[in-house]
C-alpha cells in the first residue's frame, strides 16, 4: 500500500515551502531556491503557513520559529500528528540558537536547525542533504514494502505446510494455464469440435487423516501431509497442476485431452494410488494412506470451474460412501438428477416475482467486541405453493438463466427499502442491511441512479444499504466494473466483496477496486484452529484489510472456538450459526427489540 505522506516522486521537481513572517528575508530565500530550479511555495504567518502544507505538502518545509498567531513549533506540532504530512522534512530558522531552543524543536520532529542570519551555501546545502536523506529513506520504504508484499501474497497464495498452491491462487493460475493450453492446441482446435477438448479435474481426499492427528498430534500429521505431497508430486506429470484445497484436501489438474474416456482417467488414478499401496515412513514410524478420488471432464470451451470443481468433489464424496472402490468418476447421468424438478420450478419462477411468492429472511451481523447486532444480511427465500420454502441455491440459477435475475435483484432491493423505512416508523435501532448484486444487475445501465431512485422513494439513505459483489462479477469487465463500483460508492453505498478468497485475483482485486467491506468465506473459517492453513490465511487477510482500511467480515462462524480465534485476530464482525441462522421477519424483528448481546449469550452456553 502506497504510503500518502511520502511527498514528491524522484521525477519531479521538488517543492519546498517557506514560511516567514520577515517579507526581505523570504523574498531572498524564494529567489535563491527558484535560481536552483526548486518549485516554492511561500506564507507570511504560521495559519497561511500550515493550510498551504496540509493543502499542499511539500517535499520540505522552511520555517521561521517566531511567527505571528501559530509560532513554528506549533506548526511543527500539527504536521506531526497528520499521517500525510508527518514525513515531510522539516527545517527551522531562528535567531535564537540556544540548546534549549534547538532541543525543542528537535523534539518535536525537526530536522534540522539553522541559526539566522546563515549564509547561502548554509542554505542550500542543509536544504539538499534533507531531500538527499529523505529520497534514500523512501528509496529503502519502498523496498522494503516491495519486499514484505510478495512475501505476504506467497504466504497467502501457498498452503503454509505442503508449500502448494492454494484456494487463492488456484483459479489464477488455471486462467492462465488454459490460455497457456488453449494456445497449444489452436491447431487442433480449429480442426475438431471444441467440445472434443476436455480439462481432466481430479478431488484428491486423505481418508481418516484426523486419525493420525489423534494418534501422533498436529506436528507429527503436517510432517506426514509433507510426505504425502512427496510422494504425490513423483506420480504425476510435469505437466499436471496441483494445489492443496483444504489440509488434506487436493486437486489434481491435467492439460486438456481429445475425447477422454473412463480407461484414461482411472489410468492416471491408479498411477497415484499405486504409489500409496505400501506405507510411508515418516520418524521411523510406518503409516498407510488410503485416498478417495473424484473425478470430472470440463470441457475447455465452457470454462465455469467452479460447477466442475464441485461435481468433482461430489464424485470423491460417492467413491468415500461406497466404500468398494478409491475413485469414483462423474457420469452424465449424474447431471440430470433432479431436472424433472428443477424444470418445474423454472416454469414457477416468472409466477413467483407476481404472487408474494418471494420473501426475506435475516441474518445477524453481530459486532466481535460488543457483542451486538451492527446489521444483517438480507437473504431471499421462495415460499413455493407445493415445494415449501425453496432456498436460493435452487432457484437463483434459473433465474441467470431464463433472465429473471435482474427483476428479483430489483424486488429484493425494493423489499429491504421497505422494511428499512417500516423499523424507523416503528423506532426500532437503526441497522445496516446487506444485499448481493447478481452479474446481471451490477452491469445494468444507470444502475446507481435506478437504485438512487428508489431509495428516494422510501425515503432511505444509500450507507443504511451494504452492496455486495463476488470476484467472479468483476473478472467480465474489469474497467467497467471499477467504473460501476465508483459510481454506487459515489451514491453513498458502502461497497462489500462476497466470498473473498475463492475467486481470481483476490489480491490484486483489493487494490484496484473501491471496497469498504471485505467478507472472508466460511470454507476459511471452518475449523479454523485446526486447520493450519485455513488460520493462516485468515490471519493474512484481516491483517491486509486492516491496512487497506477495510471492515472484515467473516461467514459462517459455527463455534465459539472459531469466534475466539477471529475475534483474537481482530476481526470486526461475524456472520454465522453460532449466533443466528437466517430467520424471518418476526424473529428478526423481536432481536432488535430485545437488543441481545451475544457475547454473554455465548459465556452462558460454554461455561
Amino acid at each position: 500500500m502506497e504510503n500518502s505522506s511520502l511527498p514528491t516522486q524522484d521525477n519531479q521537481q521538488p517543492t519546498v515551502l517557506v514560511i516567514e513572517d520577515d517579507d526581505s528575508i523570504r523574498e531572498l530565500i524564494v529567489t535563491l531556491l527558484l535560481a536552483e530550479d526548486y518549485d516554492v511555495l511561500e506564507a507570511e504567518n504560521g495559519e497561511l503557513g500550515l493550510a498551504v502544507a496540509i493543502a499542499t505538502p511539500p517535499a520540505l518545509i522552511v520555517c521561521d520559529i517566531m511567527l505571528p498567531g501559530i509560532d513554528g513549533y506549533g506548526i511543527l506540532n500539527s504536521l506531526q500528528s497528520d499521517p500525510k504530512t508527518e514525513t515531510i522534512p522539516f527545517l527551522f530558522l531562528t535567531a535564537l540558537g540556544t540548546k534549549d531552543n534547538i532541543r525543542q524543536g528537535m523534539n518535536l520532529g525537526a530536522d534540522d536547525y539553522l541559526t539566522k542570519p546563515f549564509t547561502t551555501e548554509e542554505l542550500l546545502d542543509a536544504i539538499q542533504a534533507r531531500l538527499r536523506k529523505h529520497r534514500l529513506w523512501r528509496t529503502h520504504f519502498r523496498q522494503k514494502q516491495q519486499g514484505n508484499s510478495k512475501s505476504i501474497n506467497y504466504t497467502v497464495t501457498h498452503d503454509p505446510i505442503t508449500q502448494l498452491p492454494n484456494q487463492l491462487a488456484l483459479r489464477d493460475d488455471l486462467n492462465r494455464l488454459l490460455k497457456q493450453w488453449q494456445q497449444e492446441n489452436l491447431d487442433h482446435v480449429t480442426q475438431d469440435s471444441d467440445d472434443a477438448w476436455v480439462v481432466p479435474i481430479f478431488y484428491l481426499s486423505v481418508d481418516r487423516f484426523e486419525r493420525i492427528n489423534e494418534l501422533y498430534g498436529y506436528h507429527f500429521g503436517n510432517t506426514v501431509l509433507k510426505n504425502i505431497v512427496r510422494y504425490l508430486v513423483g506420480t504425476i506429470s510435469e505437466t499436471d497442476y496441483l494445489a492443496c484445497i483444504n489440509y488434506t484436501d487436493f486437486v489434481l489438474i491435467s492439460p486438456p485431452t481429445r475425447n477422454a474416456q473412463p480407461a484414461d482417467l482411472s489410468a492416471i488414478v491408479n498411477q497415484i494410488l499405486q504409489a500409496f499401496t505400501q506405507p510411508i515412513t515418516v520418524e521411523s514410524r510406518k503409516i498407510l494412506i488410503n485416498w478417495h478420488v473424484g473425478i470430472v471432464t470440463m470441457p475447455q470451451a465452457e470454462y465455469n470451474f467452479d460447477r466442475y470443481l464441485n461435481q468433482a468433489k461430489e464424485a470423491m464424496d460417492i467413491a468415500r460412501n461406497q466404500g468398494k472402490q478409491n475413485y469414483y468418476i462423474h457420469r452424465p447421468e449424474d447431471k440430470q438428477r433432479g431436472k424433472s424438478s428443477k424444470l418445474l420450478l423454472d416454469t414457477d419462477l416468472y409466477e413467483a416475482l407476481h404472487r408474494e411468492q418471494l420473501v426475506l429472511y435475516y441474518q445477524p451481523k453481530v459486532d466481535t467486541n460488543t457483542g451486538k447486532i451492527l446489521g444483517a444480511e438480507a437473504l431471499i427465500r421462495w415460499q413455493h405453493p407445493e415445494f415449501g420454502l425453496v432456498p436460493p441455491v435452487n432457484f437463483i440459477p434459473l433465474a441467470e438463466k431464463n433472465g429473471l435475475i435482474s427483476g428479483i435483484g430489483q424486488w429484493v432491493f425494493e423489499a429491504a427499502c421497505r422494511q428499512l423505512q417500516q423499523w424507523h416508523e416503528q423506532d426500532l435501532p437503526p441497522i445496516r442491511l446487506a444485499i448481493n448484486l447478481s452479474g446481471r444487475q451490477f452491469y445494468q445501465p444507470n444502475l446507481a441512479h435506478n437504485l438512487a431512485e428508489i431509495l428516494d422513494c422510501y425515503h432511505i439513505s444509500a450507507n443504511q444499504i451494504e452492496l455486495e459483489v463476488t470476484e467472479t462479477i468483476l473478472i467480465s469487465d474489469v474497467e467497467l466494473a471499477i467504473a460501476n463500483l465508483q459510481s454506487l460508492k459515489d451514491q453513498g453505498f458502502p461497497i462489500a466483496i462476497d466470498d473473498f478468497g475463492t475467486g481470481y485475483s483476490s489480491l490484486s482485486y483489493l487494490q484496484n477496486f473501491p471496497f469498504d467491506i471485505l467478507k472472508i468465506d466460511r470454507c476459511f473459517v471452518r475449523n479454523i484452529m485446526r486447520n493450519v492453513t485455513n488460520s493462516t490465511i485468515v490471519k493474512h487477510i484481516i491483517m491486509m484489510a486492516k491496512q487497506l482500511e477495510l471492515t472484515t467480515v467473516a461467514e459462517g462462524v459455527e463455534s465459539a472456538a472459531e469466534f475466539e480465534f477471529l475475534k483474537a485476530h481482530h476481526c470486526n464482525e461475524i456472520q454465522g450459526y453460532l449466533f443466528s441462522p437466517p430467520v424471518d421477519i418476526a424473529t428478526f424483528n423481536q432481536m432488535l427489540r430485545d437488543d441481545p448481546n451475544f457475547l454473554e449469550r455465548l459465556k452462558l452456553h460454554t461455561q
